[in-house]
């Protein structure tokens, strides 16, 4: 279609279409003719989301004159900055450009990823009254002293969602939190729940990490019962031997994520069975060695994630009764026997990971679930495709699903590419 063609659409069509593209693309498309040219300067939403990665500091110059340029019209900004300053004129050149563009612009979402540095993005974003989501991850200084928040942020009367996960985690200072915080992602530094948390009693999603611990010891969860309104909690990787005992009093909550917590033992797994509204469990990475099914029976989940947790001790001869009903499940092939197959009929989501043993015809075993409507595999499970065997089981699985996503699965299957009369289903 000729240009001429193009910038005779209607404007409404060509914001749409140039938002399709990246920023860079997006800013030499509105550079290409008048018509387009004054598209740019007086769209409203063209410069609302803009996200931007970059590798040198030389193209950041270039990225922060043009932010200077259109900061009236920003309201979600992402960061990327896969570069280590130089020196702390660098530093403080990227500080003035946070303290001098984004305080002019009504921003309402900010995410920085700094990988190689520390940027005091902490102190300036107090300025920016609009804000209402905060994501400040990946801050991989070599320097081990946690990174403080001041009181500062509390000035922030609309944020609702703050995300804090960097290296060496955070020191929260008292009150720091604003009242309105409704979702809080934080790496700790310290095993103790911060008074500042605690405080915020009108979260609804908590997701809790310790970072960097000169020995391992568990999280100190005193308190947590206060947060009644939560509905999500997330204590990945806290050293946990149990569930804390103020769990039982979140009446609301109906998401948990123990992850990665490996010193975890089932039976102590028994008093979650008293969270009627649970509805996604997550015991990923806990080194389990069986499941105890008096968790089960009183439950209702509809997620249940157990992968590189039980390897081959789960499901040797029986599903407990409530596994019965997970209609999303996470495990590892290996922990897959095929009498427990039968058992899971409400199954409709199944993600395979991290497997023990090759596929062999596990997947006519996949045949036997009534709702299964989507599969997925990780990169290693694909390695194990390697047999006739396999190879014949699941060109008749593809058959019967409808949907399998695998990123690497084609490249082992592909000479059977003929065979397949669904081959569009795999993703």
């Amino acid at each position: 279609m000729s240009r001429a063609r193009v910038v005779s659409f209607p404007a409404e069509l060509l914001e749409r279409i140039t938002l399709l593209l990246s920023l860079k693309h997006r800013v030499r498309f509105c550079s290409t003719c008048k018509r387009l040219r004054q598209l740019g300067a007086s769209s409203q939403t063209l410069w609302e989301t803009v996200s931007w990665a970059g590798a040198g500091f030389d193209s950041y110059h270039s990225f922060a004159a043009w932010v200077s340029r259109h900061a009236r019209q920003l309201r979600r900004l992402s960061l990327s900055l896969a570069f280590a300053p130089a020196t702390q004129e660098d530093v403080a050149h990227i500080t003035h450009f946070l303290l001098g563009c984004l305080n002019n612009s009504p921003l309402l979402s900010l995410s920085i990823r700094a990988f190689f540095c520390r940027l005091p993005v902490l102190a300036v974003v107090g300025q920016l009254r609009h804000l209402k989501q905060l994501r400040l991850t990946d801050f991989r200084s070599s320097n081990p002293s946690l990174l403080s928040v001041p009181k500062q942020l509390s000035l922030l009367r609309g944020l609702t969602c703050l995300d804090l996960w960097q290296r060496h985690g955070y020191a929260l200072a008292d009150g720091c939190l604003p009242a309105s915080l409704l979702c809080l992602r934080i790496g700790l530094g310290a095993v103790t729940l911060p008074p500042a948390i605690l405080a915020a009693t009108q979260l609804q999603r908590l997701e809790l990490r310790l970072d960097q611990k000169p020995e391992p010891s568990p999280l100190d969860c005193a308190g947590l019962d206060a947060l009644s309104h939560l509905t999500m909690l997330g204590l990945r990787r806290c050293d946990l031997h149990s569930p804390p005992p103020q769990l039982l009093h979140l009446s609301k909550l109906m998401v948990l994520d123990l992850a990665g917590n490996r010193g975890l033992e089932a039976a102590a797994l028994v008093p979650l069975a008293q969270l009627t509204t649970l509805r996604e469990l997550d015991l990923s990475s806990c080194d389990l060695r069986d499941l105890p099914g008096e968790l089960f029976r009183p439950l209702s989940l509809a997620a249940l994630s157990l992968a590189d947790s039980m390897n081959s001790m789960w499901l040797p001869l029986e599903v407990p009764q409530g596994l019965q009903s997970p209609q999303s499940l996470s495990t590892n092939v290996g922990a897959i026997s095929e009498e427990g197959f039968p058992s899971l009929t409400a199954l409709t989501h199944l993600h395979l990971s991290s497997p023990d043993e090759p596929f062999g015809t596990l997947f006519e075993n996949f045949l036997s679930l009534p709702k299964l409507q989507r599969v997925t595999f990780d990169s290693e499970v694909a390695r194990l495709m390697g047999s006739a065997a396999a190879l014949d089981s699941f060109v008749t699985f593809l058959r019967s699903i409808p949907h399998v996503e695998c990123g690497s699965l084609v490249e082992y299957v592909l000479p059977l590419a003929s065979q397949l009369v669904r081959w569009d289903k795999v993703s």
